[in-house]
C-alpha cells in the first residue's frame, strides 16, 4: 500500500516538474506589453532574457556615471560607486507589464558604515541606523535618476537622533525690562524648521514685538545671532546700527528698526529641526539651540577693532571769551570689528571664514573758540599745512584739505582732522557744508564761490 502511495506522488511530482518547466519556458518566451518600463529603461515588447540582457548593459553604463551624495546636516559626502549594486534579476522578475517598475538595488553596509566612519567620524551610527540608511539608499536609487542626495537623517534610528546643546550665548545688563523678559520667555520652545526661513520679530508675533522698543529688540536679536554663528545656518537678514548701541558687544550687533523695516532672521539649511531655548536668570538673557549633534564646530570670534578718532570741528562765536574753549558737542570714536569664525572637526581646525566687517563712524568734535583778528587768523594759516577760505567782514574759516567744506552759521569755523587708527588710516569722513551763510565766499585767488 504504501508503495502504491509513493509512486502516485512521483507521477504527481513529476507532472508538476515538467508543467512547471513548460511554463517557465514559456514565461521566457513571453514579451512584456507596451509601456513597461524598469526604471526610466523601456522593455516593452522584450522577453524575459533580452529585457535581462538589455537592463545588464544599460546599468553598467548608468554604474560608471553614477553620482550619489549622502548628507548628514552640515556635511556632504559622496557615496563610492563600489558599495553600489544594481539588481538586475530582481528588478525583472517583479516587473509588471505595462507599468513603470523600480529599478532593484544593494548597497554593502560594510562599505557604507566605512564611509560614515571616515566622513563623520564625531557623529554614532548604531548597526540599525547602517541598515535603515543601507535600505533607504537603495530605496532612493530605483529611480535611476542621477544625480542624487540622500539625507541619512530621515532613516536614522530614533535613539540616533538625540538631541544636544549645539550652541548658546548669553547677555547681561543691569535691568531687563518686564516686558522684555516676558517676549523672552515667549521665545522658550520656538521650532526652528528645516530648510525653512527663522523671523524674529515674525516668530514673537504683533502682541509681544508691539511693547517693545527696538533698542530691546536690538539686544534680543544680537544675543541670538551670537548664537546662530556658532551652527551652519546662513543668515538672511542682519543690519548695524549706526552708532554702536552700549549694550551690545562691538562686531555681534544685530540692528532691529520697524520703522525701516530692518530685522533679524536666518535659514536652518538642514533637514533637520532644531528647538530654541530661552531663559532670564538675575538680568541675564540666555539662548541656546538644540537639536542633532553637526559634525563641525563653529567659533566665531573677533579677530581686531579699529579705532577712528573724531574729527574736531572749530568754531569761532564773538560769545566766547579769549582764551576760553567751549565743547559744544563731545563727539565719539569710530569702530572697525572684523570677525572671524573657525570651523574644528574633533577640535582640528578645518577652515577659517569671513563672518562680517562692522563699521561705525567716527562723530565729530564741536568746539566752540573765541573770534580771532587777521593777523593772528594769518599765522596761524602759515603755521598749518591747512587753506584758509576768507569771508566778507574779516571771519576766517580753516579746512584740512581743499575738498573739506566747513560749515559757517555766523560765526567762524575751523575743521582739523583727528582722525587715528590702530591699525588701519580711517577714510571716508566728510565734512559738513554750510546752508545758512549769508553773503558771497571768495576763494584763494579772490574770485566769488557760489553757493
Amino acid at each position: 500500500m504504501n508503495k502504491k502511495i509513493l509512486s502516485f506522488f512521483i507521477i504527481i511530482l513529476s507532472v508538476i516538474l515538467i508543467s512547471t518547466g513548460v511554463f517557465a519556458s514559456e514565461f521566457r518566451k513571453k514579451e512584456f506589453s507596451s509601456r513597461t518600463f524598469i526604471g526610466p529603461y523601456d522593455i516593452s515588447g522584450l522577453t524575459v532574457g533580452e529585457a535581462k540582457a538589455k537592463l545588464a548593459t544599460d546599468v553598467t553604463a548608468l554604474h560608471d556615471q553614477m553620482e550619489l551624495s549622502i548628507v548628514y546636516l552640515d556635511e556632504t559626502a559622496q557615496l563610492p560607486k563600489e558599495i553600489v549594486a544594481f539588481n538586475v534579476e530582481k528588478s525583472v522578475a517583479e516587473a509588471q507589464p505595462g507599468e513603470e517598475n523600480p529599478l532593484y538595488s544593494i548597497v554593502s553596509e560594510d562599505g557604507l558604515e566605512t564611509v560614515l566612519v571616515q566622513q563623520f567620524g564625531s557623529i554614532s551610527f548604531s548597526k540599525e541606523s547602517i541598515e535603515m540608511i543601507s535600505q533607504g539608499i537603495a530605496e532612493e536609487m530605483q529611480s535611476a535618476i542621477f544625480p542624487h542626495v540622500v539625507y541619512i537623517t530621515d532613516y536614522m534610528t530614533k535613539a540616533d537622533r538625540k538631541q544636544t546643546m549645539v550652541a548658546s550665548a548669553s547677555h547681561s545688563m543691569d535691568h531687563l525690562s518686564p516686558i522684555l523678559i516676558e517676549a523672552i520667555r515667549s521665545l522658550d520652545g520656538a521650532e526652528i524648521k528645516g530648510h525653512q526661513v527663522f523671523d524674529l520679530t515674525e516668530e514673537l508675533g504683533e502682541t509681544e514685538v508691539a511693547p517693545l522698543s527696538d533698542s530691546e529688540l536690538t539686544i534680543l536679536a544680537s544675543t541670538l545671532y551670537q548664537a546662530v554663528l556658532q551652527t551652519n545656518f546662513a543668515i538672511e537678514e542682519r543690519a548695524i546700527s549706526s552708532s554702536l548701541p552700549p549694550a551690545v558687544e562691538v562686531g555681534f550687533e544685530a540692528a532691529v528698526n520697524r520703522r525701516l523695516g530692518i530685522g533679524f532672521s536666518f535659514l536652518n539649511p538642514n533637514k533637520a529641526d532644531f528647538v530654541l531655548h530661552t531663559e532670564v536668570k538675575a538680568n541675564e538673557l540666555l539662548i541656546s539651540i538644540e537639536g542633532l549633534p553637526l559634525v563641525y564646530q563653529y567659533e566665531p570670534y573677533i579677530e581686531r577693532v579699529d579705532t577712528f578718532k573724531p574729527r574736531i570741528i572749530k568754531q569761532f562765536s564773538a560769545f566766547i571769551p579769549t582764551g576760553q574753549v567751549v565743547e559744544k558737542e563731545i563727539g565719539k570714536d569710530g569702530l572697525e570689528a572684523i570677525v572671524q569664525r573657525a570651523l574644528k572637526q574633533e577640535g582640528v581646525l578645518v577652515e577659517m571664514e569671513p563672518v562680517s566687517k562692522d563699521f561705525y563712524a567716527p562723530v565729530p568734535r564741536v568746539e566752540l573758540h573765541p573770534l580771532v583778528d587777521e593777523k593772528e587768523a594769518a599765522s596761524i594759516s602759515d603755521s598749518t599745512d591747512s587753506e584758509t577760505v576768507t569771508v566778507p567782514g574779516g571771519n576766517e574759516v580753516t579746512s584740512d584739505s581743499a575738498s573739506t567744506q566747513a560749515q559757517i552759521e555766523g560765526t567762524q569755523e575751523e575743521v582739523t582732522s583727528g582722525q587715528t587708527s590702530t591699525s588701519t588710516t580711517s577714510t571716508g569722513s566728510n565734512g559738513q557744508q554750510s546752508d545758512s551763510q549769508e553773503g558771497i565766499i571768495y576763494d584763494k585767488g579772490g574770485m566769488p564761490v557760489n553757493k
